[in-house]
């Protein structure tokens, strides 16, 4: 994705007001097949929709986001960027089983 595709992108996904239309906007990016992104993209994504307040998309939807985007990743090596927005050991195990399992297939 160009420099200036992503901005307009990461703009339009902030621009909305409910967290959940912040999550459908990033969903659709990351479903995709003409999209790719880099790991520091995806983060940047990923943080719109946020966490830890009162009006943030649920774990699991955040951890659903992530896994989404790993076929879009154009360099898997810094995925660990997407990893590390998450506090919660058992998603972090989570999301690395997937990627494991989807690097063996």
């Amino acid at each position: 994705m160009t420099d200036a595709g992503f901005d307009l992108l990461l703009r339009r996904a902030d621009n909305h007001i409910l967290p959940w239309d912040k999550a459908a906007e990033v969903k659709t990016a990351f479903s995709s097949s003409q999209n790719y992104f880099t790991s520091l993209q995806a983060r940047q994504l990923m943080a719109v929709v946020g966490s830890g307040n009162l009006l943030s998309v649920s774990e699991s939807s955040r951890l659903e986001l992530a896994k989404l985007s790993y076929s879009r990743i154009t360099d898997p090596e810094n995925f660990r960027q997407i990893i590390d927005l998450f506090t919660d050991q058992v998603s972090r195990d989570e999301l690395n089983n997937y990627i494991r399992s989807q690097v063996q297939n």
